[in-house]
């Protein structure tokens, strides 16, 4: 089946009404995904290495973990809501689990949790529910690969949502909260401490 095919298929056919037939079916239709070249991926893992060394973190939960590209890191332990995900990941273990619902971990179980493009798929009324969890399971910071928040930004596609992330996780969270954004091909680093106030830029 085409790529194009595919994708109507998955708009039209399976629809963004229940998130997670809509990741399995995609995951299943082997649709493309934005995938990393070897130069950038290794810049990612250097650059997290890097801050948990800074931040003396020996685990690391990736949250929405897709073909779990950050495996080779210290601690490491992939997170998804789609079986299909986990099963292409190649993992031996995986953590199973709908974050807007509950994570079957007791408190602080990760010194660290990240995300890269997950947390702008979850619908508005469930980002509160994500936000607390993940703050729940994770003891000293939370790393965000997410779109910055842009007030008044129309919604574009039905399933990416423009969501205050700094300003949620803080409700729940009081470590460091780290947005990391690609710059060319370089990657930019925000932190905002307790108080919101971007420290490092």
């Amino acid at each position: 089946m085409a790529e194009f095919i595919k994708r109507v298929f998955l708009k039209y056919i399976t629809g963004y009404g229940d998130e997670r037939k809509y990741w399995n079916t995609r995951w299943k239709l082997g649709l493309k995904h934005d995938e990393w070249d070897s130069g950038f991926k290794q810049k990612m893992i250097a650059l997290l290495k890097s801050v948990m060394s800074q931040y003396r973190c020996k685990s690391f939960l990736e949250v929405g973990c897709g073909k779990a590209n950050l495996r080779e890191l210290s601690g490491y332990a992939g997170l998804d809501f789609s079986l299909e995900s986990i099963k292409r990941s190649g993992l031996k273990e995986a953590i199973f689990a709908d974050v807007t619902n509950h994570i079957p971990l007791p408190d602080k179980s990760f010194d660290m949790a990240f995300t890269q493009f997950v947390l702008l798929h979850i619908l508005p009324n469930k980002i509160e529910n994500a936000a607390a969890e993940i703050s729940r399971v994770t003891a000293k910071c939370i790393i965000l690969f997410e779109p910055p928040y842009e007030p008044n930004k129309p919604q574009v596609q039905p399933h990416s949502f423009n969501h205050n992330l700094p300003q949620i996780i803080r409700k729940y969270f009081n470590g460091p909260i780290i947005f990391l954004e690609p710059d060319n091909a370089e990657i930019r680093i925000t932190v905002f401490n307790r108080n919101n106030k971007q420290v490092k830029g």
